[in-house]
Formats: C-alpha cells, sequence, structure tokens
C-alpha cells in the first residue's frame, strides 16, 4: 500500500540496502531535474518505505527511487514539501518495490547492478520471495535466481563468506579464479571501456552495415558465451518462463528543453 504525501527533504533517509546503483549520481540527469522541476513541470513522486521493524514502525523514511529528483530538489533549495508516495510493508518488499521502481527509471540498473540486487534478495530473502517474485523484482533470469539459490545454499553450508558481488561469489573457492575476479568496481569499469574500444575497433561498420550478420559473426566466434552474455545483459533467456507476463517498458529519450513544459516524465 502507498500514501501520497509530502516530507521534508532531511526526513527522507538512505539506506545501504536499497542502494543497487554502483556509479554515483548522475550529475546530468539532476541538471535536467533541475530544469523540469524550475519550470514547474511535474514530476513523479519519490518512493519512501515506513520503515517497519520486529516492533513495528520506526520512524524512519527510507528512499527506495528517487535519488536524482531528491538531489534535484535540494539544489533548487525546495526542500520543506517533497512530494511522496509512502511504501507500508516489509524489508523485503520494500526492496522489491525499489528495484521494481529502478526498473522503469530513465536511468535503469545495468546488468551487474541486477545481478547483485538479486543475488541480495536471494540471500537474505529466499523465504519470503519465490523465484518468479525475485526474477521479476531485479529484472533477471528465473534460470539465474535458480543458480543463485542453489550457490546460496553451498556458501551457506559450508560457511562461506558473502561478498555481495554475484561476479565474486558465483564460484568456489576451489574453482579457478581469474584476476578479474579480485578487480575494484572503478577497475572493471576501466577494463570494460578497454575491452570495449578493442571490440568496436574490430568490429568496424559492420554492426551499422548489416546487423544480422554482425549477430550471427557474434555467435560463431564465441559460442555459447553469445548466449550466456545476452542472457546476462537483458535477463530473460528463452526457456524462462514467469508465474504471470513480465515485460519491460520502452525507455523514451529525455524531453528536449522546448518539450519539457508539455511532459510529466517518469524520473
Amino acid at each position: 500500500m502507498t500514501i501520497h504525501t509530502t516530507l521534508a527533504a532531511g526526513e527522507i533517509r538512505h539506506d545501504h540496502d536499497f542502494i543497487f546503483r554502483a556509479s554515483a549520481t548522475d550529475r546530468h540527469h539532476v541538471r535536467t531535474l533541475q530544469t523540469i522541476l524550475a519550470r514547474r513541470t511535474k514530476v513523479e513522486p519519490l518512493l519512501v518505505w515506513r520503515e517497519t521493524g520486529e516492533d513495528g514502525p520506526t520512524g524512519r523514511f527510507v528512499l527506495l527511487d528517487g535519488r536524482h529528483r531528491l538531489a534535484a530538489y535540494v539544489n533548487l533549495k525546495r526542500t520543506q514539501s517533497v512530494p511522496v508516495a509512502i511504501f507500508e510493508g516489509s524489508r523485503a518488499e520494500a526492496i522489491e518495490a525499489a528495484l521494481q521502481a529502478n526498473a522503469m527509471a530513465k536511468l535503469p540498473l545495468t546488468a551487474s547492478e541486477r545481478n547483485n540486487a538479486a543475488w541480495r534478495l536471494v540471500w537474505d530473502y529466499s523465504q519470503e520471495l519465490s523465484i518468479a517474485r525475485t526474477a521479476r523484482a531485479a529484472g533477471v533470469s528465473v534460470r539465474l535466481v535458480s543458480m543463485m539459490r542453489a550457490r546460496a545454499k553451498t556458501m551457506k553450508e559450508t560457511n562461506q563468506e558473502w561478498s555481495g558481488s554475484w561476479a565474486k561469489d558465483r564460484r568456489g573457492p576451489d574453482e579457478a579464479q581469474g584476476a578479474h575476479m579480485n578487480m575494484t568496481d572503478a577497475q572493471r569499469r576501466r577494463e570494460i571501456k578497454e575491452l570495449a574500444k578493442t571490440l568496436r575497433e574490430a568490429a568496424g561498420m559492420w554492426p551499422k552495415r548489416d546487423r544480422e550478420l554482425f549477430a550471427d559473426a557474434l555467435a560463431e566466434a564465441f559460442g555459447r558465451y553469445h548466449q550466456e552474455a545476452a542472457e546476462y545483459l537483458y535477463g530473460q533467456g528463452e526457456e524462462d518462463f514467469y508465474d504471470e507476463p513480465v515485460g519491460k517498458p520502452d525507455v523514451e529519450p529525455e524531453p528536449s528543453v522546448k518539450e519539457l513544459e508539455d511532459v510529466n516524465p517518469d524520473f
């Protein structure tokens, strides 16, 4: 259940459990939101959770979705009356709601962030959230969540430490692990950029010239890794089925300055 009201910005708290992005706040996106708000265009209210503990409400309001919107309100010094939708439910349900809200945002979670979010849900809330609900909330495949559950069971039975990173935790201590498994997030992003540059240079104009030929060439070059990469990036594999229809909304481009007065974007 959600209740629409306003809160002072100072009443809204950040909690690590609800932060799924590895990257910092996007300043360009915040500036775009400031422009929209300055023109008095309405935006979606922030989603916050009325924190509930074992003894009931704690009195805290925790931000589930809307970090960039909140930053825009603060920068504009409009901090006394920030529109919010207050979510009421358990911590597991709040995390599920936060993930679903981020999946619909203008700045969606990366594949790595979705995987880590799913891994967190599996580790902490498998008793509350089904495989289908976990997959749907994080935007990953049912098959991946099943793999995560099996891995979590093994780790807990053998008292292995949970790092929070699926890329690190997916392999056992006795399995061969490359140097990349111990990278920091910053090192990983640098490696991704370097590899992406190499792949672009090798591909040349083929992705634009003939997409089908390029896709077939990737499959020929990388075999099953091509399919695994696609499932990693986009979630659902062909044989993955949810208990109810699931779809990802199309992400529309941000409005131009001329369009700002006439739109009500979902940020």
